[in-house]
């Protein structure tokens, strides 16, 4: 049995209403007021504080076996502070921040029934942004990320026993991933680095590789050869362009796992600039 509230908190049986296929019900007796809705079976679905016509307080929604379910804070309609989820036996399954309606901040999500944190990481502006963390139900690391604003810049996979099965990394090139203008002669200067100089293992250096690509990124040849120092993330390289017109910088970067030295990521880089 479907039951309506009026928001001044009246209710009426829908088996009391003969012929009628569609029913509103708006009564608003003062600016401040809760809104409820129910299940079929008469329990509490959700319910919310309305100031001003505008959820403003606690939201909860509820099991049909009157069991709380989420809950989250309103701030005139917008969502506002923690958003927390629980599973039917009470345990919490995540927690996300929100500002102005949108998630910002730290989130954790958890493995059922145990608390064990399954995913944790941040959100910027409902973009997930910054480094991140996923694990087995057991404990152990399963995936290591770092995001910047949605884009995913790096990613280590791993097996229950630490062994990697998984990479993506991405190279920058600065001052801009952009179009530079430059003169003929004029010595150009630049930095060659892994995004956000982030890596999960202390101590790792690069491999960088100058050449030129093909279109699937594979290196035709070898012009320049670098390693950084071990924890050196980045490289400042410098080259004299001879040409006019469109130049580029492009290679391979090679992420080396230290001390064993071993490559653990690979990725292509393209810089172009227009000498004058």
């Amino acid at each position: 049995m479907e039951r309506i509230l009026f928001r001044g908190g009246k209710t009426k049986d829908m088996n009391r209403i003969v012929n009628l296929t569609f029913l509103i019900i708006s009564f608003v007796s003062c600016s401040n007021d809760t809104e409820i809705s129910y299940f079929d079976t008469g329990e509490k679905k959700y319910e919310v504080p309305i100031r001003n016509g505008k959820y403003h307080g606690v939201f909860k929604r509820y099991y049909p076996d009157g069991t709380l379910a989420g809950e989250v804070n309103y701030l005139n309609g917008k969502k506002y502070g923690v958003l927390k989820g629980y599973d039917s036996s009470g345990y919490l399954m995540n927690f996300y921040d929100y500002k102005n309606d949108m998630m910002h901040g730290l989130f954790e999500v958890y493995h059922s029934k145990t608390e064990n944190i399954r995913v944790k990481g941040y959100y910027k502006y409902d973009k997930p942004d910054s480094v991140g963390f996923e694990y087995y139900p057991s404990g152990e690391l399963r995936r290591v990320y770092y995001y910047e604003m949605g884009e995913l810049l790096y990613l280590k996979g791993f097996k229950p026993s630490g062994e990697m099965m998984q990479s993506k990394i991405t190279a920058k090139i600065y001052p801009k991933d952009t179009l530079e203008h430059y003169s003929k002669n004029e010595t150009l200067k630049v930095y060659i680095e892994l995004a956000k100089r982030y890596s999960y293992d202390e101590g790792n250096k690069l491999w960088i590789i100058t050449g030129n690509l093909d279109e699937k990124n594979n290196l035709l040849d070898t012009l320049e050869n670098f390693t950084t120092d071990n924890g050196k993330l980045y490289f400042k390289y410098q080259t004299t362009p001879k040409n006019f017109g469109i130049n580029y910088i492009m290679g391979k970067m090679l992420e080396l796992k230290m001390p064993e030295n071993i490559v653990i990521g690979e990725t292509s880089f393209r810089y172009e600039y227009q000498v004058e």
